[in-house]
């Protein structure tokens, strides 16, 4: 896993994803890698790219000593403008390559203790290693400490076969050798010289399920044996027959070759596991998030449980956490690069994990992609949705406010002219007009400001027991210049119903004053209800011409006047405000096809206590 101290979040967006140069430097927690971390950020600042630090944990509990040195380092990288990253795997070296080739470092710098050339021949060369592993790849920069100690640890990939097979192995190769060895001389004589050579090679096939050590073992001990014991001159380490010489070479190549053989067997069927452990792992993050309207907490906590982190979150490119699993980590814990924006780690995730992360990165990568446009396209709805309504707004105060006020700015300045003459008929007739036009203005203001009440969630209506009947008389009462006869079926014997009296009673003018500019010159529009077990529902029935059954919908939606038959119906917030008031009250508004044509609007409110 990598980690990152005392760095910044990276640029994102279209630079976040592509690799940066950098020098690599190996962090191996000596006291002397200082002056290697030195030389390296130097090196990073004259060709102007990024300094990374790296340790490589093999895996074994490492000296408090040496944690303390290296928190040293990681504080020394941060002053120097550079990162440090955190490795776990049993080959360093290795490790150490691989994170720098992906990286795209041009320079790898490796520090090198001054220990005897017999050491540096028992431990390995870590500048033989590394080039070996390079491929040229890059410049590789080897600084001298002067101290005692390795510049990196170079360890051997440890064995992928479990420590109780490795046991039985080495117990095979010695216990096994030994006693065949026994029951041969002791049967010397019973079983040939030629019988020799395969029971010791079945020996070495059992040791070999330890893997290569064991069967290596078993064949040497295997050779030794039969020379001394079975092949003439014996007691001795001549061998007077070229015959039995070969035999041995053979044998001993054989026992190797499949020490070896079972050791790759184990590391392939390790492979695959692993291979079919991260294809499951990815479908199944990929299943889980079906459906999800935001996968990315659910798709974290997935991938922070299967690679066994204590905490993982996600920024967006302007830096914000869009989420979070687990424990939240800190501005010193490790982060990559992820699409349009990073991730951020806590705790180690192991060399072998490394290639599933990777193959996580991009599926996080496509959700934040398909969260920010999703959010795009929500503040563009919201921009269009704002237009819409400042084109329909405009619109009521250019012509729906403006139309009564100019009737009733012409009727006062008819009654108010000294030089003509009205009649009392006149004069009322101007009233008249004044009177229904400022009716007209209030329900549209009025309209207006409860749309708006609905629109910001302000609405907190005061509920209490409601005879309907009262109520549906006096929004009848409130309606002005209503053309239409009404018929009303509400008798006084219903139950009451839970409603706030002064919402209620605008939501069904609202209704009858829709019903009426839909109704046909000479048709009444008829009011009924009727009580269930546990509601009231009221009808408000037109003959008009009907609303198409995939526009029912749209003619709640603020600003619609769909089948209006005249400009004098208003701005179109009759049906949207009744329906929101009513849904504030818990009930509901629903739109049913009259028998017979024409349209009928259900209102549904729950019942009061009178029965």
């Amino acid at each position: 896993m990598t980690g990152v101290d005392a760095a910044p979040w990276p640029p994102v967006g279209s630079e976040a994803g592509r690799v940066r140069e950098c020098v690599v430097v190996g962090v191996t927690g000596a006291p002397s890698c200082g002056e290697v971390i030195r030389r390296a950020a130097a090196l990073a600042q004259a060709i102007g790219v990024d300094l990374v630090g790296v340790h490589v944990d093999d895996g074994r509990q490492p000296p408090v000593a040496r944690s303390a040195v290296l928190a040293s380092h990681r504080a020394l990288l941060g002053s120097l403008g550079g990162r440090f990253e955190h490795l776990v795997a049993g080959d360093a070296a290795g490790a150490l390559v691989d994170f720098a080739r992906r990286n795209g470092a041009t320079q790898l710098v490796v520090g090198v203790g001054a220990d005897p050339r017999w050491v540096r021949l028992l431990r390995g060369s870590v500048v033989d290693d590394v080039l070996r592993r390079a491929g040229g790849c890059f410049d590789l920069h080897v600084v001298g400490t002067g101290a005692r100690g390795p510049g990196l640890p170079v360890e051997r990939p440890a064995s992928r076969l479990p420590l109780r097979r490795r046991r039985l192995g080495w117990v095979i190769a010695v216990g096994g050798t030994t006693a065949l060895t026994a029951v041969l001389t002791a049967a010397r004589g019973v079983v040939g010289h030629g019988g020799h050579f395969p029971l010791y090679l079945l020996v070495v096939v059992l040791a070999a399920l330890g893997g290569t050590g064991p069967a290596v073992s078993a064949a040497v001990l295997a050779s030794f044996a039969l020379n001394w014991f079975f092949t003439p001159p014996l007691h001795t380490w001549i061998i007077d027959d070229g015959e039995n010489v070969l035999a041995l070479a053979v044998f001993l190549v054989v026992g190797v070759l499949v020490g070896v053989l079972v050791t790759s067997l184990a590391r392939w069927s390790d492979d695959a596991r692993r291979g079919r452990s991260e294809a499951e792992a990815l479908a199944r993050v990929a299943s889980e998030m079906v459906g999800l309207e935001d996968p990315l907490p659910a798709m974290l906590e997935r991938i922070r449980l299967t690679l066994q982190l204590e905490g993982m979150s996600v920024r967006s490119e302007d830096g914000s956490v869009l989420a979070v699993a687990g424990t939240e980590p800190s501005s010193a814990d490790p982060w990559r690069p992820v699409g349009p924006g990073t991730v951020r780690l806590r705790g180690a995730v192991a060399a072998h994990d490394e290639r599933m992360f990777e193959a996580f990165l991009p599926q996080l990568a496509a959700t934040i992609e398909r969260q920010a446009l999703r959010r795009d396209a929500a503040q563009l709805e919201a921009v269009a949705a704002a237009d819409r309504l400042r084109t329909a707004l405009l619109r009521a105060v250019s012509h729906d406010l403006r139309t009564p006020l100019a009737s009733i700015k012409a009727s006062v300045t008819s009654l108010l002219q000294r030089d003509v003459a009205w009649s009392n008929a006149e004069q009322h007739e101007f009233l008249d007009t004044i009177d229904q036009e400022a009716d007209r203005l209030d329900a549209v203001v009025g309209n207006l400001l409860d749309a708006s009440r609905l629109e910001a969630g302000v609405i907190e209506p005061a509920v209490q027991q409601v005879a309907l009947d009262e109520v549906v008389q006096s929004a009848l009462a409130s309606i002005s210049g209503l053309d239409a006869d009404v018929v009303v079926d509400v008798p006084a014997e219903l139950p009451t119903v839970r409603a706030d009296r002064g919402l209620l009673e605008r939501a069904i003018a609202n209704l009858v004053a829709n019903a009426g500019q839909a109704s046909p010159a000479g048709v009444p529009i008829e009011i009924r209800a009727v009580a269930t077990r546990s509601s009231v529902q009221l009808a408000v029935v037109d003959r008009g011409a009907g609303v198409p059954e995939d526009q029912r919908e749209a003619i709640f939606r603020p600003f619609q006047r769909l089948g209006d038959r005249s400009a004098a119906g208003g701005v179109g917030l009759g049906l949207a405000v009744a329906r929101g008031v009513v849904e504030a009250m818990g009930g509901r508004v629903v739109v049913e096809e009259t028998v017979g044509g024409g349209t009928t609007m259900c209102v549904t409110l729950p019942r009061g206590d009178r029965a």
